[in-house]
């Protein structure tokens, strides 16, 4: 047999012979390597998950105290309306049982008119939703959020925007200024003409229906801080368990 035969056969039989002698060491380079990429995977996915979840709780303490905020806005809001509401209610009964003039009533002829604007600090859920509401790994309560934010914040604005306002100003201003003489509002004003005004139809009907209106307001604003003060127990919940 020639040698050129030979050799690759040689070659083979030294391979074998070296892979049947140190396949122990081979093999533990391959799990070197396989343990090494393996746990740079599983760290990369660590250190993503941890500043995702830092991230998240960035975002839901910064909504927190937006909603607190929101909470002194709509109380502003619940004690103007409480207020209103109690002088249009007063002035009305007031006419209605033909009660004589006394000047208790200046203060509530001064109290009649304008209204409240809801002014949610968003900054926090627009942050939120321009990363993805996806980084809320809790699904009651990304649902519970945007529940919060494009339904009950929206029917609040949509109201006032579309009806509250348009009333103050179309229905109620020039009844109630046609008839009073203002010192000042929310301060004191004075029936210009009291029994004219007694059995002034107009007035008393835009009375009656601010009053329709006020009470609506106020259960809706009450409403709506129902709703954000269970979201901002919501969310103390949830970072809490995200801090453990």
């Amino acid at each position: 047999m020639s040698c050129h035969k030979l050799l690759p056969k040689i070659k083979m039989k030294r391979i074998l012979t070296t892979l049947s002698q140190k396949w122990p060491e081979y093999l533990l380079e391959i799990l070197v390597i396989t343990v090494g990429i393996l746990g740079a995977y599983t760290l990369n996915n660590w250190n993503e998950n941890t500043k995702t979840k830092q991230l998240e709780i960035k975002y839901l303490k910064e909504m927190h105290t937006n909603l607190k905020f929101d909470l002194q806005d709509i109380d502003f809001n619940i004690d103007f309306n409480e207020s209103r509401y109690a002088s249009n209610k007063i002035v009305l009964e007031h006419l209605r049982k033909k009660q004589p003039y006394h000047d208790s009533l200046d203060f509530h002829l001064s109290n009649l008119l304008y209204s409240t604007r809801t002014l949610p600090n968003t900054s926090a859920y627009e942050s939120l939703t321009s990363r993805g509401l996806e980084i809320i790994s809790n699904d009651s309560l990304r649902a519970h959020i945007t529940n919060v934010y494009s339904v009950h914040f929206h029917n609040v604005i949509d109201f006032e925007h579309a009806d509250d306002h348009p009333h103050q100003y179309q229905v109620m201003w020039q009844p109630v200024m046609n008839a009073i003489e203002v010192d000042s509002l929310g301060g004191s004003a004075k029936p210009i003409n009291y029994d004219a005004m007694m059995n002034d139809i107009k007035f008393k009907n835009a009375l009656a229906s601010n009053v329709t209106i006020r009470r609506y307001m106020l259960d809706t604003y009450k409403g709506l801080r129902s709703h954000i003060t269970r979201l901002i127990a919501h969310i103390e919940s949830e970072v809490d368990v995200l801090e453990e």
